[in-house]
């Protein structure tokens, strides 16, 4: 299995967002990485802020992708900051999680962010996992200005990006 980091202190104790930061800044193998990122939303601490400049910094894929997934717990207007920097990574996986955590977050605060069209640009990427991803958020976020543009995904060559588009019109 995957390494985990619980305990009720990571819950109770107002400190342990620090320490998990401080770890991070240590380094470490990618999977204990990626184990301090996760744990970061079940602390009480702050974490939102720092997360992006170590999402921004960090040279590891899979440990970028954690961070993009935990912003799915963040403050909604950090989250669609972070949302961005992972729908830019040149990684697809990262991408996809960013395009897919998006539809988590609220709409309002998508939509302050300018980030309906940064989803819809992801319309149009090179990996059909971020395509269906930006697809299935626009429909779920209801970005019915968006539609025109997920509309030719229903001819797409990958069957997951002609269903996604195909629910997202369909919402």
């Amino acid at each position: 299995g995957r390494l985990r980091i619980i305990g009720q202190a990571l819950e109770q104790d107002a400190g342990a967002a620090a320490e998990l930061l401080r770890r991070l800044d240590v380094g470490g193998s990618s999977e204990l990485r990626v184990a301090l990122v996760e744990a970061l939303p079940r602390t009480r601490g702050p974490w939102h802020e720092q997360a992006l400049e170590r999402m921004a910094a960090e040279q590891d894929a899979t440990v970028r992708r954690m961070w993009v997934a935990i912003m799915a717990r963040a403050d909604p207007a950090v989250a669609v900051r972070g949302m961005a920097l992972g729908l830019a990574d040149n990684d697809a996986a990262v991408r996809t999680e960013a395009a897919l955590v998006a539809g988590s977050l609220p709409a309002a605060a998508v939509r302050a962010g300018g980030f309906p069209m940064l989803l819809g640009d992801r319309l149009k990427d090179s990996a059909a996992e971020v395509r269906a991803g930006a697809a299935r958020s626009l429909g779920i976020l209801g970005f019915a200005e968006m539609f025109d543009q997920i509309g030719p995904l229903l001819s797409d060559a990958d069957a997951n990006v002609r269903l996604q588009a195909l629910r997202a019109l369909g919402r």
